[in-house]
């Protein structure tokens, strides 16, 4: 049988895509991260953890109420993936007469949703933020970047395993597996379709949340070269905000 070449089609325009930290999304909020600043000195922090289960993710405030750090951990679900996946990261307030009082947090489709709540400690100094929708410290401005551009980013706060946002593997007996990150997608919001000699795919991630930006939709697509009508098995599955797509030969 001859070798099958594969080509992968992500969604971008000319000269940019959508959203530096994944070739694959094709609208919606861009980052692999998000802070805003509440009213009522509260906080909201988006955080994707594509693979990672609510019983695989935790977090920590240090003991001076200001800094909270967390970890997750993504295992390997198929035999083609490079492995598994380790997540840790911390935010820090950058103030000194607040401390963190309270924390709610959801963990849904593999996208963390932390809300902080602070309180007064001491007398208010200059740099402490009232949350009244004025100002915003430059720490967090400079996370609100347009987001687009010509290449992809590596994920910043991935400790071990890959950091792109998908993997492309040919397989031993002449077929596909893909590996692609869609963090807020649930299984029910993954669609996958034929069409001649491309395999289509495609997730939707809802807003969710009322401090959401918006949601995000993902596409791209799988094409056999020459074009010519994809035949065999073809299996996809979405699993904690990680779509994986096997095309098998018959």
């Amino acid at each position: 049988m001859a070798s099958r070449v594969f080509n992968l089609l992500t969604p971008h325009s000319s000269d940019r895509f959508h959203a530096r930290n994944n070739q694959f999304q094709m609208n919606g909020t861009k980052g692999f991260f998000e802070v805003q600043i509440l009213d009522k000195n509260h906080l909201y922090w988006r955080l994707d953890l594509p693979g990672v289960s609510k019983e695989r993710f935790l977090y920590a405030i240090d003991k001076e109420k200001k800094l909270i750090s967390i970890e997750g951990e993504a295992l390997k679900e198929s035999e083609h993936e490079e492995g598994g996946r380790s997540y840790g990261a911390s935010f820090t307030l950058v103030c000194n007469c607040c401390e963190i009082s309270n924390v709610k947090h959801d963990v849904r489709d593999r996208v963390l949703r932390m809300t902080l709540q602070k309180v007064r400690i001491k007398d208010a100094q200059r740099e402490c933020y009232q949350g009244d929708g004025n100002e915003v410290p430059d720490e967090i401005e400079n996370l609100h970047s347009d987001g687009s551009g010509r290449a992809v980013e590596d994920r910043p706060y991935l400790l071990k395993g890959s950091r792109e946002a998908f993997e492309s593997i040919l397989t031993e007996n002449g077929g596909l597996f893909l590996r692609v990150d869609m963090p807020g997608v649930a299984e029910e919001d993954a669609r996958v379709c034929v069409v001649g000699g491309n395999v289509i795919f495609f997730g939707k991630a809802l807003k969710v949340m009322e401090h959401d930006s918006s949601g995000r939709e993902y596409l791209g697509s799988v094409s056999l070269l020459p074009m010519t009508p994809i035949e065999g098995n073809i299996e996809h599955a979405m699993k904690d905000g990680v779509f994986r797509l096997s095309i098998s030969p018959v």
